[in-house]
């Protein structure tokens, strides 16, 4: 994972918590605020976490293939 994830991760997580904090400032909903806001940072870090885990293999066999097409495609065969 690059650090660059992280970075937007962690911002991410940051301004979704500071919207619930100044909504429930001004609007003084009875909802668990901290409860909702990790709920929703977790599950968006771990759709990060799982689409990169998932789909990376699938990249570097398509960009495997890719050679293999080119140098098959330059030799003629």
């Amino acid at each position: 994972m690059t650090a660059l994830y992280w970075i937007d991760t962690v911002a991410l997580f940051a301004a979704t918590g500071a919207f619930w904090a100044v909504s429930s400032l001004l609007l003084r909903l009875p909802l668990p605020i901290l409860s909702i806001t990790n709920t929703i940072s977790v599950s968006l870090i771990g759709y990060g976490v799982i689409s990169r885990q998932l789909f990376n293999p699938l990249r570097e066999r398509e960009a495997r293939l890719l050679v293999i097409n080119r140098i098959a495609a330059a030799v003629g065969i």
